[in-house]
């Protein structure tokens, strides 16, 4: 359960430009000119520790960690008298790609829902809300039996209870939709960093558009960035052992295997990430699961997950399947390990048992029967649109982002798995 606790706060008449709105039933304080600035650490810290003390009113001592640094995305995690919270600020400009109002509004629903930690101030370039304890995922650990079924109910959660007419009504501009994203998206898209003019990319987008209007009622609110470091789960999970009788194909290390923890730059943030390289053979590949019969029922108790989202600058409404294939498609990683990339297939031991998972859920969330051939026919109609949609991003930040990341090479990679699927699809 969350923690409702309200912040007291002492608002003089100096602070005349503050506002503060009730908001998921607890105070959140608006600080719409506050900026915390990310020129260096700390400046930043700074920043944040006077945050803090302004948002609960009290002078107690504040520490700081910086666990993402970056001039565009800097995360922190601050603490006093027991109390966590995060900080997320933001770099001037990126609102280019991201809508906050929209950021800020998702956030809220999914406090709501009981998804998300409580907010407790928004101010001018970020927000400021709870702690979620536990650990960052890794791509290996995508595909592995406990994660599987923890991601694939949580995002079923998220997809038969996010509401979009809820934040499309609070919101002062359009709420957009997958579509219109990468609509703005062409628009900046740079000459000479694709394999395509811009504007065959734009010829693309349109016929895409067109082509997969087809599955317009399966519309979600997705999260559309759930790559590993956007998954938490306990600190003390267990996955060296597949305790479910369903078990599969689970890529988990063997005894034997060794492994190596290297850094890498996260392209999507700027921060340092940690990674964990592992070699060996993975545990064998068992039967295939049988088809489900699934009796939809109204509760979720039983279908428990103790997985976290967390990042929702790219939530947006899409079809379930670009937000499903988006998923798989980042079980590749960074470094593009296309071999860990599952196969849009019933046959595919992997992809089957997630997707088995997800349906149950998301039957039982509904009250509707589900059908797992047909949401394999959506995935692999969709296949090719992450590529597309995170080649065209990377070829923008190529021109434009001061991380230290090789954008070019990283959009020419993810652009060509769009290409590779349209020729194997349509045979073109």
């Amino acid at each position: 359960m969350h923690d409702h606790m309200q912040i007291q706060t002492q608002i003089s008449p100096s602070r005349t430009t503050l506002s503060s709105a009730w908001i998921s039933n607890s105070l959140m304080l608006t600080l719409p000119e506050w900026y915390v600035e990310l020129d260096t650490k700390e400046i930043a810290v700074d920043n944040v520790v006077k945050l803090v003390k302004q948002v609960t009113g009290k002078d107690s001592d504040v520490k700081v960690i910086d666990l993402r640094g970056g001039i565009t995305n800097r995360l922190l995690k601050a603490e006093q008298d027991g109390l966590k919270l995060l900080v997320r600020a933001f770099g001037r400009g990126t609102d280019t790609f991201i809508d906050r109002e929209r950021e800020f509004l998702v956030h809220q629903q999914l406090y709501d829902l009981g998804l998300a930690s409580k907010l407790y101030c928004k101010f001018g370039n970020g927000l400021m809300y709870g702690y979620v304890p536990g650990r960052t995922t890794q791509p290996f650990e995508l595909s592995n039996e406990k994660v599987m079924i923890n991601v694939a109910r949580r995002l079923a959660q998220w997809h038969a209870s996010l509401k979009p007419e809820t934040i499309a009504s609070q919101m002062t501009n359009d709420i957009g939709d997958l579509w219109t994203v990468l609509d703005k998206w062409v628009e900046l898209c740079p000459e000479g960093v694709l394999p395509m003019t811009k504007q065959e990319i734009r010829t693309e987008y349109k016929w895409l558009k067109k082509e997969l209007a087809v599955y317009a009622g399966r519309n979600v609110f997705g999260h559309c960035d759930l790559l590993s470091a956007n998954i938490l789960i306990p600190q003390d999970t267990d996955l060296t052992e597949n305790s479910s009788d369903n078990a599969k194909s689970i890529q988990v290390p063997r005894s034997e295997s060794t492994s190596s923890i290297r850094s890498q730059t996260d392209p999507r943030t700027g921060s340092s990430i940690q990674l964990l390289s592992c070699s060996g053979s993975p545990v064998d590949v068992l039967d295939i699961l049988p088809v489900p019969k699934l009796t939809p029922v109204s509760y979720f108790e039983d279908l428990k997950s103790d997985a976290s989202f967390i990042d929702f600058e790219y939530a947006v409404p899409c079809p379930r399947a670009f937000d499903i294939a988006n998923h798989f498609q980042e079980w590749q990683g960074y470094d593009c390990i296309k071999a860990d990339v599952p196969t849009p297939s019933l046959s595919d031991h992997n992809l089957f048992f997630w997707c088995t998972e997800y349906l149950k859920a998301f039957a039982k969330l509904t009250q509707s029967p589900q059908d797992i051939n047909e949401l394999v026919t959506e995935l692999q109609a969709f296949w090719g649109l992450p590529g597309f949609y995170w080649g065209i991003w990377s070829a923008i930040q190529s021109k434009s982002s001061q991380i230290d990341f090789e954008y070019a090479d990283y959009a020419t990679s993810r652009f060509q798995e769009y290409i590779d699927w349209k020729k194997n699809r349509y045979n073109e």
